[in-house]
């Protein structure tokens, strides 16, 4: 009886032991999370501070030429996301200052529960326009164990699980959002080999088929058409067939180009943001959101004109 006793008193100790043994192996999230940015950070051989107790780390890029931001009013921001183990990256986006969860999946921190930790940051380091804050944001407080896939602007992407993020925000001015646009759509031109195009108002478009028709378009004409609208990043927001609308009840850009054509005609035209949903981007039911400040690229078959 002693014998077997002494038996499980042993087992018991064992399991405690392997058991205590366990938990000091175990590493928290937040650990985990400090660990990887603090060897990040060392591997980079770059200074970053701490911001309070929220986790964040950020390094003041450049601190800018412009005119002092006010924050109250619409304020474009370009941003470059990449993930610390350099599997996802996804750079040259534009997000409306105000909604800056919009550009990165609604980034919660502390959980689900939103706050205005990172806004507040990046409007701290961020005074003049021009400027740039660089964050680096620890899993927990991004998508924490759950990899995301269905960032505005992107297609065939996906940020890996438990992923910290490095994350730019550069305060652009908006009175250069012209420029910046316009330079972008011509490398997106060059990018993909399509030449040919002529510009109107900043938007650059070629008629890749001639029209039968004689109606003319304009603005009061009611257009049947079928058509395709894409982000510069290739993914498809959306598309219609035999869809039918009043010229004046669609975008500038549509208003500004299919004038140009008739019955029968194709034209494919990539239009600055300002010709199409702005500053505020739209979200089309059923399809991809359309980020804020997003140039888009256009190919639309004129059927019939009423």
């Amino acid at each position: 009886m002693k014998l077997f006793s002494n038996r499980i008193f042993l087992l018991l100790f064992l399991s405690v032991t392997a058991f205590t043994a366990c938990e000091k192996d175990y590493e928290t999230v937040e650990q985990q999370d400090e660990r990887n940015i603090q060897a990040y950070i060392k591997s980079s051989g770059q200074s970053f501070q701490q911001y309070g107790a929220s986790g964040l780390y950020y390094k003041v890029e450049q601190a800018g030429t412009g005119d002092a931001i006010d924050f109250s009013k619409e304020t474009p921001v370009l941003v470059s996301v990449r993930s610390l183990d350099g599997k996802f990256t996804a750079t040259d986006t534009l997000a409306f200052y105000n909604r800056i969860y919009d550009f990165a999946g609604y980034l919660s921190l502390y959980g689900t529960k939103r706050t205005e930790t990172l806004p507040t940051l990046v409007k701290t380091a961020v005074l003049k326009k021009n400027g740039s804050v660089r964050v680096l944001i620890p899993s927990r407080l991004a998508y924490g164990k759950n990899a995301y896939t269905n960032l505005p602007g992107y297609s065939n992407i996906q940020v890996p699980e438990n992923a910290s993020l490095d994350v730019t925000f550069k305060v652009l001015d908006e009175k250069k959002i012209d420029q910046y646009e316009d330079i972008t759509i011509q490398k997106y031109l060059s990018a993909n080999n399509l030449t040919g195009f002529s510009k109107l108002e900043g938007i650059y478009y070629k008629i890749t088929k001639a029209g039968t028709g004689t109606a003319a378009i304009g603005v009061d004409s009611t257009v049947v058409v079928n058509y395709t609208g894409k982000l510069l990043s290739g993914k498809v927001f959306d598309s219609g067939t035999d869809y039918t609308a009043t010229l004046s009840g669609l975008v500038v850009a549509w208003q500004k180009i299919l004038p140009l054509v008739t019955t029968g005609a194709t034209v494919r035209f990539v239009t600055p943001s300002k010709q199409a949903y702005g500053v505020y981007g739209s979200r089309v039911s059923g399809s991809t959101a359309i980020p804020a400040f997003s140039s888009l690229d256009f190919e639309v078959t004129v059927t019939k004109i009423e």
